[in-house]
């Protein structure tokens, strides 16, 4: 939000004013979930490496 009430120059101002002009910013709180799988995923991906899990 602090991006979008000051642009860093006249070409983002303006877009930035289209935006706010068609959407509501909305707060997201709490973890990406992407990430929170993304990180899961490396964990597996780590155990495979080692052996330690068997793929099917």
């Amino acid at each position: 939000l602090e991006e979008l009430q000051n642009p860093e120059d006249t070409a983002h101002a303006r877009i930035y004013d289209r935006l706010t002009e068609m959407c509501t910013p909305v707060r997201i709180t709490g973890e990406n979930f992407r990430k929170a799988r993304a990180r899961e995923k490396m964990e597996r991906l780590k155990k495979l490496l080692n052996g330690k899990e068997i793929c099917l």
